[in-house]
């Protein structure tokens, strides 16, 4: 939340609620295995958060545990949108420059193509995989190995990195993380109806 705007001393500032809980990313360090329940609730979360952003046209581009935020009442906040694209945002990058944090970004982002709702969607696909089994689903070396993997690599089913997982979860995870955009859900809202009817 934004509590006041201003400037002082001729700089701006901005002033925002605290925030102790700490991001996703040192939750999950600090809890994992997080309880399938506590992971569907923090899922539905972001989807409640994303649902609100892309309605206004607006497009994360850098999801990832370590921008997730939980307040005092536990909470997520989605953080960071210094990456975020909307109609009336220029992009001020070079085509083909990466934007967002590379184990959390889709293909389209890699090759600078058109991004929309199905890129935030893959980056949360690669949180649920994280969430689910401590690790991400793409990983390499170096830059050049990471890319050819979000390309080229299938990563194992979430089952069969944490066995306690109900059916559903992984063909759930998966379709998120498909290489082609057209195969991921369409909406943060198609993603959200199904996540409900997940066994926790």
């Amino acid at each position: 939340k934004v509590f006041a705007i201003g400037e002082s001393e001729g700089r701006g500032y901005i002033a925002m609620e605290y925030l102790p809980g700490g991001t996703l990313k040192e939750r999950l360090t600090a809890g994992h295995p997080l309880p399938l329940e506590q992971i569907k609730e923090y899922i539905a979360q972001v989807c409640a958060s994303l649902q609100e952003v892309h309605q206004h046209r607006t497009i994360h581009r850098d999801l990832k545990t370590g921008n997730l935020m939980l307040g005092e009442d536990g909470k997520l906040r989605l953080m960071d949108f210094g990456l975020s694209k909307s109609p009336l945002v220029t992009t001020m990058t070079s085509l083909g420059s990466v934007l967002g944090t590379l184990g959390y970004v889709a293909p389209e982002q890699v090759t600078g193509g058109e991004v929309d709702a199905r890129t935030d969607i893959f980056s949360l696909g690669v949180i649920m995989y994280e969430l689910l089994t401590n690790r991400l689903p793409f990983t390499g070396e170096n830059e050049i190995a990471l890319i050819h993997s979000i390309f080229n690599t299938v990563p194992p089913p979430p089952s069969s990195l944490r066995t306690d997982l109900p059916e559903g979860w992984d063909a759930l995870v998966m379709k998120c993380l498909a290489k082609d955009a057209a195969q991921r859900f369409t909406a943060v809202g198609e993603l959200a109806a199904e996540l409900i009817d997940m066994k926790a």
